[in-house]
């Protein structure tokens, strides 16, 4: 208990992404030609600890998301607009390109409340998002970290979950809780 107190709780902005889907190959292009790169130089350059784009296979209306990581909440917000900046520079086109065929989205900064961090994520995510009662929900935090984080946890030791995490909204829509 005493080890997680001191690791810091990253922070998470997550861009979620209702597109075209006869469009949606040329946004992943993009990303792995374009944004990819740059972000990456993020990573290595430590403007920002992670990011990741994902693509939706079932329920709600989201079809993409990029997310970016950073260890605080600061950071994490100078990061959006240095690799924003450094995206426009190398391709307007391309990025207005992704904005036609992505043209609504909605924006989330989490942050980590549990979970195996440092682990990469897996091939293939299942994401559980909850409306909760604001009062009650660390009451919810408590119990995924002394019920439910001691199962993942063995599940990551025996190679049967890759990583896991349980996050809290601090900026964003109705959602409060993701999984």
């Amino acid at each position: 208990a005493e080890e997680e107190k001191k690791l810091p709780k990253p922070y998470v902005y997550a861009t979620y992404f209702e597109c075209d889907p006869t469009g949606e190959w040329r946004t992943d292009e993009i990303v792995e030609t374009l944004i990819g790169p740059i972000y990456d130089a993020g990573v290595e350059d430590e403007t920002i600890a992670g990011w990741g784009w994902m693509a939706h296979h079932t329920g709600g209306k989201w079809r993409r998301l990029l997310y970016r990581v950073s260890p605080s909440l600061e950071g994490l917000l100078d990061s959006m607009e240095k690799l924003d900046e450094k995206v426009s520079e190398k391709n307007e086109q391309a990025s207005r390109e992704v904005g036609r065929i992505c043209d609504t989205h909605e924006d989330y900064i989490w942050q980590q409340v549990a979970g195996s961090a440092g682990e990469e994520r897996g091939k293939a995510g299942f994401s559980m998002y909850l409306v909760c009662e604001m009062a009650r929900e660390e009451r919810a935090d408590e119990i995924v970290k002394t019920v439910l984080a001691p199962i993942y946890d063995k599940y990551v030791t025996e190679g049967k979950l890759d990583s896991w995490g349980w996050l809290s909204h601090v900026v964003g829509g109705k959602w409060r809780r993701l999984a």
